[in-house]
């Protein structure tokens, strides 16, 4: 018997692909080898889905149409990393889905163990492995719609789990050993009117690119290097997003509050207490408001400044008139600089603390990235010296191998050095009181000065000693004081 496709009453709505012996009674579960028994054996990474689909025969169902827009969700599990033409699968799975339909992924993190375990293994992934099938969707010859990533989360192995306890996430995943595999959802979305504005650039750009080169043989694909003739998107055709604050203090004086985003059980979103606390602090000293809050219920309809928008999910939904305040250095190897979050990035108005910083993300396409001023503000005050300096040297945060030897070789030099990570407010502010100098060291090559933390320090008196680049513009305005 045929099933017909828009009845599918008896077809499961979940294609489990590559099923394996993950066999599951409540999914249409194909895959290539019949030993596991699988309901269809259909190779999707070796065949192209037309208007009509395929027809196959199944154990459960009889002969069954797959169709496009056939199912409502797609789980593969452990399964992307064993195909050799994963474009063509995946441009297969973007099909089968129906609009707005889910593509639930497990693949290994390519700094695991068991990303090259298995020698049918062919790839492996990492964070910025989405990037084809969400912003360069183009790049995939993807004209009706494309992905977005709604979910990545990265599986710690076990010796990573031992390791979060003092390292956070962009310092774990950049850790070999300590990743397992990732966890990603991506969304079948139909393009926006942006987005095919973005394919028709493309497109034209291909075209001419082919013309130049001269006519081809029949049925060959076009001579053309992507990566180079087709560098990446400058976001020219994208939507234009407002800068930060247009439109000036009237329009903005009483329309914001100051969002801290702060996820259950993450404690080091109080890193940004301090600066965020200036910021409200600001807006009531020019005579206008932006309360300070945790929770996003607390908004009370006022537009968020978001401080920590690194830690929200790529597709998360704000009110119109969001900013985001980034904090994270534009680096590569840092671990938060992920293609997710630079989409976030674009989608709305930008603030970022550094210029080398805001050079970056212009770079990248955030071309309406601002500059904040990060310095001193009366509620800053909190730091009394202590009557006796007992602690020759306090550095306080994450610790590398380069930290970690800087800090040890003061020690062995016969010098009071205290180490402090992951404390932060009343307790941090008694140990800086009485430290004589607080060090501020590197962690990324990048060597983005650390403004954020450097200027509470200074609005306190404290003496700090700092390294910095020669001519770096972010050090400038501070240069006197350290």
């Amino acid at each position: 018997m045929t099933i017909n496709v828009s009845a599918r009453t008896l077809v499961p709505s979940t294609l489990n692909l590559g099923s394996g012996k993950d066999y599951r009674n409540d999914c249409f579960n194909i895959d290539i080898d019949d030993s596991w028994y699988p309901d269809a054996i259909v190779d999707f990474g070796g065949l192209d889905l037309g208007p009509d689909g395929i027809s196959v025969s199944t154990r459960r169902f009889g002969d069954v149409q797959l169709r496009p827009a056939f199912f409502d969700r797609i789980i593969a599990n452990d399964v992307l990393e064993h195909v050799p033409d994963l474009m063509r699968l995946m441009t297969n799975c973007l099909a089968l889905l129906k609009e707005g339909g889910v593509f639930e992924v497990n693949v290994p993190y390519d700094l695991s163990c068991g990303a090259w375990q298995d020698p049918t293994h062919v790839r492996a992934f990492n964070e910025r492995s989405w990037l084809y099938y969400t912003d360069w969707f183009w790049y995939m010859g993807w004209s009706e719609a494309r992905f977005t990533l709604d979910r990545l989360q990265f599986v710690p192995s076990d010796v990573g789990r031992q390791m979060a306890e003092t390292l956070p996430l962009g310092e774990l995943i950049r850790m070999p050993r300590a990743i397992d595999c990732m966890s990603v959802s991506l969304r079948k979305v139909p393009l926006s009117p942006a987005d095919r504005q973005t394919w028709d650039h493309w497109r034209e750009r291909k075209r001419l690119a082919e013309r130049e080169r001269g006519p081809m043989a029949a049925g060959s694909p076009p001579n053309i290097d992507l990566a180079t003739e087709l560098p990446a998107p400058s976001y020219a055709s994208a939507p234009a997003v407002p800068a930060a604050f247009a439109g000036g203090w009237a329009e903005h004086g009483d329309r914001h509050c100051v969002w801290i985003v702060t996820p259950e059980g993450y404690s080091h979103s109080r890193a940004f207490d301090d600066c965020a606390t200036a910021l409200s602090e600001a807006f009531a000293e020019l005579g206008g408001s932006a309360p300070l809050v945790r929770d996003p219920r607390d908004w009370r309809e006022r537009a968020p400044i978001v401080i920590g928008p690194h830690l929200l999910p790529p597709q998360a939904d704000l009110p119109p008139g969001s900013i985001l305040v980034n904090f994270e250095q534009v680096s590569t190897g840092q671990g938060w600089i992920s293609e997710a979050y630079l989409s976030l990035l674009r989608r709305f108005p930008v603030l970022d603390y550094s210029q080398r910083n805001r050079a970056a993300l212009i770079g990248k396409g955030i071309g309406h990235a601002g500059l904040i001023g990060i310095g001193h503000s009366p509620s800053l005050l909190r730091i009394a010296p202590a009557p006796v300096k007992d602690i020759d040297v306090l550095f306080y945060g994450s610790i590398n191998p380069r930290r970690k030897r800087i800090i040890d070789s003061l020690q062995a030099r016969g010098l009071e050095v205290v180490s402090l990570f992951d404390v932060y407010g009343a307790e941090r502010d008694a140990t800086i009181a009485r430290a004589k100098v607080v060090l501020n060291l590197h962690f990324y090559d990048s060597a983005i000065f650390e403004v954020v933390r450097v200027s509470y320090l200074l609005a306190n008196g404290i003496c700090v000693l700092s390294e910095s680049d020669e001519g770096d513009p972010d050090v400038a305005p501070f240069r006197d004081g350290l």
